[in-house]
């Protein structure tokens, strides 16, 4: 290979290492030496560069996922209420058959079982869990605002690898409480606290295990903004895979309708430092040695440590609020995300209390997703190529708003054959945005930010994200989700999610056409691909 690419070749491939790549500054542009001149295509490429670090990310993907599958079940099992009273009709409610002049609860091989040995209404269930799930949700995202912004600019200073071994030792720490919390004899004030101590844990996780990810790929794909979408494409098809392996895992467990989940968490939590220990050994250190920052001194103190993480947030601000593409784009970005993963969350709720769905049936309609995002991620190389990844991610977006509008349309209908149809027709429309959404919003951000500041502002991503989540995201569970609404109310959560996206495309249009194109005059690159890769 020669050490600079012909004209022709304006865009290094994955096979024609860049000449400032070197082997000793990472593991990932190391494998990527090692990956050169594969007769393979461009994704199949990403693949083989990253494969070390795909496979100790999709480890940890299965093992967060897994521990968070069956969450729903176990609190829909904690759930507690008095004996319901049958209407003078004979009439009980959902859970319950009416028996000798009383409402006894269905067995739990009904279609019907309430889903808690403690309560015999399910439309009842269902409701507390929403409500519950999404004041946990609201503490996981304050978990992920106070990681992000005290840990997120680490993952610049210290390194990929240290970032992405303490999101796993968090999920471990969140099993653990879990543990604690549903222990026989635990006092409801005691649960309710050790339940809000794991999802703070839990967003601690998820705050550190995808910017640190993104990092990585970005520091995998250089400043190219192909090699770059085709390694998002391969960490995208990875972390479907992992879903993939965890929600069809969990499947046999969830269907078994066992009221105990006390020794399952307890095989977690070891799973959980097995992952840990396993991933220490196959990882290597990613990040740039040009980029690196120097690490706190051991004998800082943690004020000192804490001022130049925010100091170094601040900073990420700073660069957002100077471009003017991030500075339109990323609150955009963490609008569609908001509306969206409020709509994911309800998902579950929706088909146990529309459709009778049981808990291990619901988990199964989360397989849609993988699968169609596996697809979408092998798409999505090509996509950008042939449409630029600013088009993809409108696309992207308006699928997403089509999708929920879709299943909003269904909650209308009386018909069950009907509004079944239409859930799945709308959730496979909304899953595909939801999956070319990942890549391009990634790609874009990324491509606007130097090396040793992507940690950064993806970590601020995210705590915008979350800030929204705990102020406006409340909004879904507990004002829009009604377990006992009637006509248009059934519809009301998956319309707002439409009407976000929605909006956030509609107002990204101009953003993508004057910011993008107009002042940046479509400079074309050398071998005329224009600045958004068409």
């Amino acid at each position: 290979v020669p050490s600079t690419p012909p004209p022709s070749a304006h865009l290094p491939r994955l096979n024609m290492p860049a000449p400032a790549m070197k082997r000793s500054s990472g593991a990932v542009e190391k494998a990527g030496s090692e990956g050169a001149g594969r007769p393979c295509n461009d994704l199949c490429n990403a693949f083989w560069a990253m494969r070390r670090f795909l496979f100790c990310f999709v480890v940890a993907q299965v093992f967060e996922t897994s521990s968070q599958d069956p969450l729903t079940a176990f609190l829909y099992t904690t759930v507690r209420c008095p004996e319901p009273t049958p209407t003078p009709a004979g009439d009980c409610p959902v859970g319950a058959r009416f028996v000798a002049g009383a409402c006894t609860p269905q067995p739990r091989n009904s279609p019907e079982w309430s889903m808690s040995p403690l309560c015999a209404d399910r439309r009842r269930v269902v409701g507390e869990v929403a409500h519950l799930k999404g004041y946990l949700m609201a503490m996981c995202y304050a978990g992920n605002l106070g990681a992000a912004v005290l840990l997120g600019p680490w993952i610049d200073s210290w390194g990929r690898k240290p970032m992405l071994l303490m999101s796993l030792a968090f999920q471990v720490v969140f099993c653990s409480l879990i543990i604690v919390a549903g222990a026989p004899g635990s006092a409801s004030l005691a649960f309710d606290v050790l339940l809000s101590a794991a999802f703070l844990a839990h967003g601690g996780a998820i705050a550190l295990l995808a910017p640190t990810s993104h990092a990585i790929v970005a520091d995998f794909s250089r400043d190219d903004e192909r090699l770059r979408g085709d390694g998002y494409a391969a960490l995208g098809t990875t972390l479907n895979v992992g879903l993939f392996l965890a929600f069809g895992g969990m499947y046999p467990l969830l269907n078994a309708r066992i009221t105990n989940y006390q020794p399952m968490w307890a095989i977690f939590a070891g799973a959980g430092v097995f992952t840990i220990i396993l991933n220490s050994e196959l990882l290597h250190e990613s990040m740039p040695a040009s980029s690196a920052e120097p690490r706190a001194p051991e004998t800082a103190t943690k004020r000192d440590m804490c001022k130049s993480a925010v100091m170094d947030m601040l900073r990420g601000m700073r660069i957002t609020w100077a471009s003017p593409v991030l500075l339109g784009f990323l609150p955009l970005t963490a609008l569609a995300t908001m509306a969206s993963t409020s709509l994911i969350q309800l998902l579950t709720a929706y088909l146990v209390n529309m459709l009778m769905y049981s808990s291990a049936g619901a988990s199964l309609m989360m397989l849609v997703v993988p699968i169609l995002g596996c697809l979408s991620s092998l798409l999505t190389s090509s996509l950008v190529r042939c449409f630029g990844v600013y088009a993809l991610n409108l696309v992207a977006w308006a699928s997403q708003a089509l999708g929920a509008f879709v299943i909003g349309c269904g909650a209308l209908v009386e018909d069950r054959t009907t509004t079944e149809k239409l859930f799945w027709w709308g959730l496979c429309v909304f899953a595909i945005g939801w999956n070319l959404a990942q890549p391009a919003f990634k790609t874009i951000i990324s491509l606007q930010v130097e090396p040793k500041q992507r940690g950064s502002v993806f970590a601020l991503l995210h705590w915008v994200a979350a800030g929204l989540q705990i102020s406006v995201g409340l909004v879904w569970p507990e004002v829009l989700f009604d377990a006992h609404a009637e006509g248009w109310r059934r519809g009301a959560a998956f319309f707002a999610s439409a009407a976000v996206t929605f909006v956030c495309s509609a107002v990204y249009v101009p953003l993508w056409w004057v910011v993008l194109r107009k002042r940046r005059g479509l400079k074309s690159r050398p071998g005329g691909a224009t600045d958004d890769g068409c």
